[in-house]
């Protein structure tokens, strides 16, 4: 599919992550072909990706300069029947999207910033999906309670702000997508439907009335995807969400979130480092439908 439709589809590859130097072979090989990254599922024989042993992956992402998306996967058996047992017959969903995932994958990132890997790898670049599963939400407090007295100092604000991306996929809410802008800025969210657990036509209908400014659009629907996956050819962006001079039809307002901001003395563009936005974004048609979850239209 992605060799038929190179401007619209790229692929992130499926690592053995049981065997992390066959692991980082693995993906070193599929960039040479061409993939974005890797994307990786929960644990790996019940064992948190951040463990010493998972370190020849991030090692190699860094070199390659490639992102590694955590997608969810289900708890631990344990933590399923301690903490979801009672419920999951009747709401099945619970152990999963409902707040299982989220919990099991926010967990793991939270992990990550306090193993030190990006200490070892400074410019290892992660994706989650969901809008961060609520961590740009709890970012400030995760942060300032890690800095009470009696414990290891560590700047999580900081890394996550700055190693972390996160997707709209599955969450489609303007208050949490502007938190999520809020805290990390315009330039580290991507736009990406959740299909086929959420309709893909919602998803669209959506983006078109999300208060932000056309530019900020662009770099959401396509921009930021192009510069972190870096998508040289350029590439379509969603159809009607972003309107254009040329079509003639009436911007969206700009939601005043860079004057917000500044009110807390910082801004959309503080934590991003080189020069995204520096020329103006290019919005082209992109016939639907949209066909996979996290396969983003480049």
């Amino acid at each position: 599919m992605v060799a038929a439709n190179p401007r619209r589809f790229a692929a992130f590859a499926a690592l053995p992550t049981a065997v992390p130097d066959a692991a980082a072979d693995e993906l070193e090989r599929t960039a040479k072909l061409g993939f974005k990254g890797a994307m990786l599922h929960g644990l790996a024989n019940g064992a948190f990706l951040d463990d010493q042993r998972f370190r020849p992956i991030y090692a190699r992402a860094e070199k390659l300069d490639l992102p590694i998306y955590m997608h969810p996967s289900l708890p631990q058996a344990d933590v399923m029947r301690i903490y979801y047992g009672d419920y999951a017959k009747d709401f099945p969903m619970l152990t999963r999207a409902t707040w299982g995932y989220t919990v099991e994958t926010a967990t793991l990132a939270i992990r990550l910033v306090l193993s030190g890997v990006f200490e070892k790898y400074p410019k290892l670049k992660i994706i989650l999906g969901h809008l961060g599963e609520t961590l740009p939400f709890l970012v400030w407090r995760v942060d300032t309670t890690l800095k009470r007295p009696d414990g290891k100092a560590a700047n999580f604000r900081e890394i996550f702000c700055n190693n972390f991306y996160v997707t709209t996929s599955g969450y489609f809410s303007n208050p949490a997508l502007l938190c999520c802008v809020m805290e990390m800025g315009i330039d580290r969210i991507l736009f990406a439907v959740d299909w086929p657990f959420v309709p893909n036509p919602p998803t669209t209908k959506w983006m078109e009335s999300v208060p932000l400014c056309d530019e900020d659009k662009a770099k959401i629907l396509s921009g930021n995807a192009k510069r972190l996956l870096r998508n040289v050819n350029g590439g379509p962006s969603l159809r009607g969400a972003v309107a254009t001079k040329q079509s003639g039809a009436k911007s969206s307002p700009r939601f005043p979130l860079s004057r917000k901001r500044a009110e807390f003395g910082f801004s959309t563009r503080s934590r991003v480092r080189g020069n995204p936005g520096s020329s103006k974004p290019r919005i082209l048609p992109l016939p639907p439908p949209y066909h996979r979850s996290h396969i983003y239209s480049l």
